[in-house]
């Protein structure tokens, strides 16, 4: 019970800050200032699905959502995100935009590898020049969020 209060408390704080994040953004009138708010809101929701994915297996499993076998809810430090390229068994998981994501079924990554781009890495910079919109990542599954320490 303890644990789900921590999590509605996250999700109320989160909710709060993108309040607050969308009324600054009524106010913004340069594009630089708007586009690191917009950044500030996509973090937000990808926290937001983090959490709520995680209250979902944990639910579902009665285990502590850092925990679980799939990974649902888990930090990653950069190193750590390394071993999951993709290789010698292991999952092709990437990073963009902080979210970590499962790119296992994207037939598009094969052996780790999409377009010279590596799994195992953070790829924002890259996604961002040659995808025009978000909703590839609609189609991935949420493996965790990359730990910002």
């Amino acid at each position: 019970m303890e644990e789900r209060r921590r999590y509605f408390k996250k999700i109320n704080d989160s909710l709060a800050e993108m309040n607050s994040t969308i009324n600054y953004l009524y106010k913004a009138t340069n594009t630089y200032a708007k586009n690191r708010l917009l950044s500030k809101l996509q973090n937000n929701i990808s926290d937001l699905l983090v959490l709520t994915q995680s209250m979902e297996i944990s639910e579902n499993t009665g285990e502590n959502a850092g925990e679980n076998a799939d990974g649902a809810g888990r930090f990653f430090t950069l190193a750590e995100l390394m071993q999951y390229n993709g290789r010698d068994g292991s999952p092709p998981y990437v990073a963009i935009n902080g979210v970590v994501y499962d790119v296992s079924d994207a037939r598009s990554w094969v052996r780790g590898m999409h377009h010279g781009m590596m799994a195992g890495r953070d790829i924002t910079k890259a996604f961002e020049s040659c995808h025009m919109d978000e909703s590839v990542l609609s189609k991935l599954k949420i493996v965790g969020k990359i730990r910002n320490d």
